[in-house]
């Protein structure tokens, strides 16, 4: 039991850490993602089914950072490290 609580805990912080990871992963990488930051742009008006789709993706994103990779990292750590009191 103890092993595989551990082997649990671990894939979920590491899903977690990857999950932190979404938004660079989602823009192709880190350049790409820094070089999109640094864009401001006021959109069009209506906005354009592409601007609508990149507003809902970065929502998803900011919710993959700030809440859902957190989660995990910090239940997969707590597991991992509780799993040697198991057995």
């Amino acid at each position: 039991m103890d092993k595989t609580a551990a082997f649990i805990g671990a894939s979920a912080a590491c899903c977690g850490v990857v999950t932190l990871g979404r938004p660079m992963i989602r823009a192709g990488g880190y350049e790409a993602w820094a070089r999109k930051e640094g864009v401001i742009d006021g959109g069009s008006f209506p906005p354009s089914p592409e601007e609508i789709e990149e507003e809902e993706q970065s929502r998803l994103d900011a919710v993959a950072v700030q809440i859902i990779g957190p989660a995990l990292t910090i239940v997969g750590t707590l597991l991992n490290g509780i799993s040697g009191f198991f057995g």
